[in-house]
């Protein structure tokens, strides 16, 4: 048996690596409540039920759906870009992989952030039932093939681009 502080110095920092990541993840994810707040007070009193709704819709059905698909487009949007090959099993790997929750957690809450903003901009403009599919698409789709083209090895990753998570 070893001393205490006789440890694996990278288990310590994948340790450290993964509480950040995580502080940062949920910090984030508590950004949600702040949009809420600033969408309600720039709208009419009339419409901050559906503003309310809409991000709450965010938290809800941006997590499910990226959980469901978002991170799998990111990966295989990852390979297909890069020098690598796309696996469409690997792309579904983090569902059975408990140590790839953290890294999917990180993608979540910023892909349902993109979708908040955009709520923010269409705040007494759009019907609620435009804005789930919105929601649905922006957390389903378009976010997740720019975080592939950049975070997950994709094209941009490969051109130079720093912004590797």
């Amino acid at each position: 048996m070893g001393l205490p502080l006789q440890v694996d110095p990278s288990t310590v920092a994948t340790g450290v690596n993964t509480v950040w990541v995580l502080v940062v993840s949920f910090l984030i994810f508590f950004m949600q409540p702040g949009f809420a707040l600033l969408e309600a007070g720039q709208v009419r009193a009339k419409n901050v039920g559906n503003v309310l709704m809409k991000n709450m819709t965010d938290w809800a059905l941006g997590v499910l759906v990226y959980f469901v698909v978002g991170a799998a487009v990111a990966t295989i949007v990852g390979g297909l870009t890069s020098s690598g090959a796309a696996d469409l099993g690997g792309a579904f790997a983090y569902i059975n992989s408990p140590g790839d929750w953290v890294g999917w957690l990180f993608g979540a809450v910023f892909a349902m952030t993109a979708a908040t903003i955009v709520s923010g901009a269409v705040a007494e403009r759009m019907d609620f039932r435009a804005y789930v599919v919105f929601a649905a698409v922006i957390t389903g789709f378009i976010y997740p093939v720019v975080q592939g083209l950049t975070w997950s090895g994709g094209l941009l990753a490969g051109s130079g681009f720093v912004g590797q998570a």
